[in-house]
């Protein structure tokens, strides 16, 4: 009867045993449900993270393209606005250099004339004057010199019909000089006479006086 006792309290033992089994098992269903929930948090986290690091990105990126499209413009332009001051540069240059030969050449010309002009200065007033320009300056184109007033008309009448604004003048010798131009620059009237000389053959013997 012991034995058969101990034996049933053994079982029963063994059997609570067992059936705690279970009771523990149910237990720890509920770490891992846990468990699961951190992963899904932590995955929805690690996506906020990979999204906004790619906005990031992408912001750096055109960040960066807008600043390599400013750079590129700004070298452009100071390239250009290179170009366009050496182009000035070197056409201003040239225009100098032109003008330069332009003077020179006009030096050599007026040189040239200077050899063929006869210049006289004497005190000298004016009697009569024909046509709409007024007499002003010191410097005469004289085209004829005589001693008879009448003379002296009627060369101005011929010059009138060559479009000329012609004036007499009388000098303290009482010679009348018919002039057809007068200025107030030497080199002006030196020109003028070149360019008379050029277009009138019959006013080659054409010269300059100079008022006192």
């Amino acid at each position: 009867m012991v034995v058969a006792l101990s034996f049933c309290i053994g079982c029963a033992t063994h059997r609570g045993s067992s059936s705690l089994g279970p009771v523990n098992g149910s237990s720890s269903a509920t770490p891992r449900i846990k468990s699961d929930e951190q992963l899904k948090a932590q995955a929805d986290a690690a996506t906020n993270a990979a999204k906004q690091l790619s906005e990031q990105a992408k912001s750096q990126a055109q960040s960066a393209v807008d600043a390599a499209k400013q750079r590129a413009k700004d070298d452009a332009d100071a390239a250009k606005k290179k170009v366009t001051e050496e182009a000035r540069q070197i056409q201003q240059n040239a225009e100098n250099k032109a003008n330069e030969a332009k003077q020179k050449a006009e030096d050599v010309a007026d040189a040239a004339l200077d050899a063929t002009i006869t210049v006289k200065e004497e005190a000298v007033k004016i009697i009569e004057t024909t046509g709409t320009e007024e007499v002003v300056g010191n410097y005469h184109i004289i085209i004829g010199s005589f001693k008879v007033l009448a003379n002296a008309q009627t060369l101005s009448e011929q010059a009138l019909k060559n479009e000329f604004s012609p004036s007499i003048l009388e000098n303290e010798e009482g010679m009348y000089r018919v002039s057809i131009f007068t200025c107030e620059l030497e080199k002006t009237a030196r020109r003028k006479i070149a360019e008379i000389r050029s277009r009138y053959p019959e006013y080659v013997g054409t010269w300059l006086l100079i008022s006192k």
